[in-house]
């Protein structure tokens, strides 16, 4: 069996470790997506570390564990890059976010090291919060139950959240993933609480839209699982603004062009002059307009353009962004 780490402390920056050396309220999870389960169980922490005056730490593992047991590459299950995860749980209301570099040798701790050595004494967490599933230690021998025992033998305060449940279901990553593949965009929005989104920098594309009369920018998505490939209602943000958008996801099976990544190409729909080159940009899917399939040339896919661009900005009406005319 590979040995675990003998000083837990050298996983984690000193920075991140000296903020939570006061004590913390401290969440254990995966938390791909950060879905609404997810935000329940840290705006629960965040409300007992705010009557105590203490951090919320969110203790989280990168590569996610199926990666490294299952091999799996991480745009086949993946909702969020490790920065995007980050970045959402600040903002789900997180002071600290722990990433431990997960590998077979952390995989190794007991379940007990686990929770007395990482948990307790490097990470000072005064109460712990975790889903009703939860597991951790080596073979994954701990659960709840196993968590409540130790932290009642350590001083641990711990607490386990019920599933939140959306149509008689409980909200999982593995369910937002299922709706995502499947193109159920509305379903992927009320278990995430916000639309799916892509976001990364900003790379030069083939120019078709600018060659239209409409503003082209294009992300590569990757190490994230991507819905079904196609033609989609799309909100742009950028520079710290947001515009109404339609996006393609997909090969782009028209041209020819020998590139085979899938890409994100968004034409915006409003008066946009900027710099859209080389910069941080976030596009979330609203609605699906149709799927990608291939057309007889650029005369053919112009036409349909011009279809779909009118059922997005029927999308962008309804949801108050902008007139169907515009």
């Amino acid at each position: 069996m590979t040995a675990p780490p003998s000083d837990l402390r050298t996983l984690l920056p000193a920075d991140r470790l000296a903020a939570v050396a006061g004590g913390c309220a401290l969440t254990i999870g995966n938390f791909d997506g950060v879905h609404v389960g997810h935000q329940a169980i840290l705006a629960e922490a965040r409300a007992w570390a705010d009557e105590r005056g203490l951090p919320v730490a969110a203790l989280t593992f990168e590569p996610h564990p199926v990666s490294v047991f299952r091999g799996q590459p991480a745009d086949t299950f993946r909702l969020t890059t490790n920065a995007t995860r980050e970045a959402l749980l600040e903002a789900s209301g997180v002071d600290v976010v722990l990433t431990v570099p997960f590998d077979k040798s952390f995989a190794a701790l007991t379940a007990e090291s686990f929770v007395q050595d990482l948990v307790v004494d490097t990470l000072h967490a005064r109460r712990a919060h975790v889903g009703w599933d939860f597991n951790f230690g080596a073979r994954r021998s701990g659960n709840t139950d196993t968590l409540q025992r130790l932290g009642d033998a350590l001083g641990l305060e711990v607490h386990v959240h019920s599933a939140v449940e959306l149509d008689g279901a409980p909200i999982s990553s593995t369910r937002v993933r299922t709706a995502l593949r499947r193109g159920d965009l509305d379903l992927v929005e009320s278990l995430l609480g916000r639309p799916w989104f892509v976001e990364g920098t900003t790379e030069a594309g083939a120019g078709r839209g600018e060659g239209i009369g409409i503003p082209t920018v294009n992300l590569y998505p990757r190490d994230i699982v991507t819905p079904t490939h196609g033609v989609y209602a799309t909100r742009l943000t950028l520079g710290g603004r947001t515009w109404a958008g339609i996006s393609n996801l997909g090969v782009r099976p028209t041209f020819d062009d020998g590139d085979e990544r899938v890409s994100l190409e968004t034409m915006v729909l409003e008066p946009f002059e900027v710099e859209a080159r080389g910069v941080p940009a976030r596009v979330e899917l609203l609605s699906v307009i149709r799927d990608e399939r291939t057309f007889d040339g650029p005369d053919a896919l112009k036409a349909q353009i011009q279809q779909d661009v009118a059922a997005a900005r029927a999308e962008h009406a309804r949801r108050g962004m902008t007139a169907p005319d515009a």
